[in-house]
């Protein structure tokens, strides 16, 4: 199963839980999460800020290349499902997960249906993404950030290729010492991007039947921290486009860069 979802999110996390735990987690109202994720009825992800983001849900099927190549960052926990309903949740908001119950679907609470069981959950970031933004530019206040420059290795792994959009998103006037600008460097022609496609995955949640040795990581107080499993991919992400309309849009924003 693959669904590509729009959530809406001014919390600063994901979660993922499942549908037979929402009385309790509304009743306990934010009391003691950890007692949930223990428990294998949620798993919860920050992140480095407000995403509004598009996230793929892949459910008992491998990942193609590009997803496995291009991740930058990953958690990995348990989740049991009795009815088989999942639910992805901007943070882990009672109040959010009670409009669902009443209502259905929500800007903020997205439901999937997969076979009843025990799955392995794991929680992947791409760089079209809050985190991707942030950790990309922790160089200016963390010297020992891991990411290169993303400019010179876009060019450096694809040579006189066209930057993706979500990238040229991403850049900064400073990238172009003799240009004014973003725009003044792609109008001059020193900077070649595509326009196509404007919608990427910023992250992707992949469930497998659970299995014994399977890797599990250790939340903190309940939540798996921004940084766990950061990495640098072997070459310089392209983008895992998507059909799925990204109301952030990068075409938006494209065209606010190069005004």
């Amino acid at each position: 199963m693959r669904r590509d979802i729009y959530v809406h999110n001014d919390a600063g996390s994901w979660s993922v839980v499942v549908s037979e735990a929402v009385d309790q987690i509304i009743q306990d109202n934010r009391n003691q999460d950890d007692q949930f994720v223990q428990a294998f009825s949620a798993a919860l992800f920050l992140i480095e800020g407000d995403d509004y983001s598009v996230i793929r849900i892949v459910a008992n099927e491998s990942l193609t290349d590009a997803e496995a190549a291009e991740w930058v960052g990953r958690s990995q926990w348990r989740i049991k499902t009795h009815d088989g309903n999942i639910l992805i949740s901007s943070g882990f908001d009672p109040d959010a997960l009670a409009e669902w119950q009443d209502e259905g679907e929500t800007g903020y609470v997205k439901q999937i249906t997969v076979p009843p069981g025990d799955y392995q959950v794991s929680f992947y970031t791409y760089l079209h993404s809050m985190n991707g933004k942030v950790w990309l530019t922790y160089r200016s206040y963390r010297p020992e950030n891991p990411f290169p420059k993303l400019l010179s290795w876009f060019q450096q792994d694809y040579p006189d290729e066209p930057l993706p959009t979500w990238a040229v998103t991403q850049l900064e006037d400073e990238d172009f010492p003799d240009a004014p600008s973003i725009a003044a460097a792609v109008k001059s022609g020193q900077l070649a991007i595509h326009h196509q496609p404007v919608h990427w995955i910023g992250y992707l949640i992949h469930l497998l039947p659970f299995e014994p040795g399977m890797s599990l990581d250790s939340p903190e107080s309940g939540w798996f921290p921004t940084e766990m499993g950061l990495r640098v991919p072997t070459k310089c992400p392209l983008g895992i486009p998507t059909d799925c309309t990204d109301d952030r849009q990068t075409q938006s924003d494209l065209e606010w860069l190069l005004r």
